[in-house]
């Protein structure tokens, strides 16, 4: 799984908006970034099957992939985000490093360890069924767009459009019919709008 991590840190905004989504990008990919990082330096391993149905495999990855390490990563991140007074933003964030190991045991072939042993690992498997497991990426990243983008009561482009046409109303009847001349006033009138706190908020 790839671009379904990120559904996960998209909900947790939702939840902790105080949260930066860049972080929470980068907890959704943490493992990956240490476990390619571990094959580079010859630690952990890679096998690759051209012409077959997954293409890729962990074939060690104790450190990076298994769930004994990713339960210590979390709770590291969770212990580290209360000693800095993170609040929800430290506990969405340990939850969606958790998130990528369960995603991954629905999609790999049983090739995640549970302990520091490669031979326990397991994995249902999906990524015999590319087709089934793009859809489910898919879907998971859609859900959890059009979840975090329901907290928004109404989108703030609109808002700045409705904002402005009535800044260009209330100009031409202010200044009358000459159009150069009220032109001029609304480029004037629109340097002043500037956005709501909340269409700002909205839109970070």
């Amino acid at each position: 799984m790839l671009v379904g991590h990120y559904a996960p840190a998209l909900s947790a905004r939702r939840v902790a908006p105080e949260a930066p989504l860049w972080a929470l990008f980068l907890a959704a990919q943490a493992v990956d970034i240490l476990y390619f990082g571990l094959v580079f330096g010859g630690i952990e391993a890679a096998s690759l099957h051209p012409g077959e149905v997954p293409k890729f495999e962990v074939a060690h990855g104790v450190w990076s992939h298994s769930l004994a390490m990713t339960a210590v990563y979390g709770g590291g991140a969770l212990a580290a985000g209360r000693m800095l007074g993170w609040g929800r933003a430290g506990v969405a964030l340990a939850a969606v490093l958790v998130s990528h190991w369960l995603l991954d045991l629905v999609v790999h072939v049983p090739d995640l360890p549970l302990a520091l042993d490669q031979a326990s690992a397991v994995g249902f498997g999906l990524w015999r069924m590319p087709l089934v497991a793009m859809g489910l990426e898919i879907a998971l990243v859609a859900g959890s767009t059009a979840w975090l983008i329901a907290r928004v009561p109404e989108r703030p482009a609109r808002l700045l459009r409705r904002g402005r046409r009535g800044v260009v109303g209330r100009t031409l009847t202010h200044f009358g019919s000459d159009p150069n001349r009220s032109l001029s006033r609304c480029h004037s009138e629109f340097s002043k709008v500037q956005p709501s706190e909340g269409v700002t908020g909205a839109m970070r």
